[in-house]
C-alpha cells in the first residue's frame, strides 16, 4: 500500500510536460516490476503480491486525476531548476555503483 501511496501523492503533485511524465511512468513501472521479481526471487511473495497490486491499483485511477493535473499544470512556470538531473539517481545507484553523491556529474 505505500507504494500505491507514492504513485498517487506524485501524480497529484507533478508539473511535468506530457512527454515526460510518460517517460518517467514508464520507467517507475519498469522499477515496481524489478522490486517484484526481487521479492518473489528472495521467496518473499506476500511483498511481491503487494508490489503489482500496488502497481495494477495505480493503473486503475491514473486518468481519474487528469483534471487537476491540468489544473497544477496552469499554475506551474517555467523557472529552471538547476538542482534537477536528467538521469536516475537509483539507476546509477544500482547499475553503476555510484554509492556517494559526490560521484555524480551533475552538469
Amino acid at each position: 500500500m505505500i507504494i500505491w501511496a507514492k504513485h498517487l501523492h506524485w501524480i497529484q503533485d507533478n508539473k511535468l510536460p506530457d512527454k515526460e511524465l510518460e517517460h518517467v511512468l514508464f520507467i517507475r513501472g519498469i522499477l515496481d516490476r524489478v522490486a517484484a521479481l526481487v521479492f518473489y526471487l528472495k521467496k518473499d511473495r506476500a511483498n511481491a503480491r503487494a508490489v503489482m497490486q500496488a502497481r495494477r491499483e495505480f493503473e486503475d485511477i491514473r486518468y481519474s486525476f487528469a483534471a487537476s493535473r491540468i489544473e497544477n499544470m496552469m499554475k506551474s512556470t517555467d523557472e529552471i531548476i538547476p538542482e534537477r538531473t536528467h538521469f536516475s539517481i537509483v539507476m546509477k545507484y544500482y547499475l553503476l555503483g555510484k554509492k556517494h553523491f559526490s560521484q555524480l556529474k551533475l552538469f
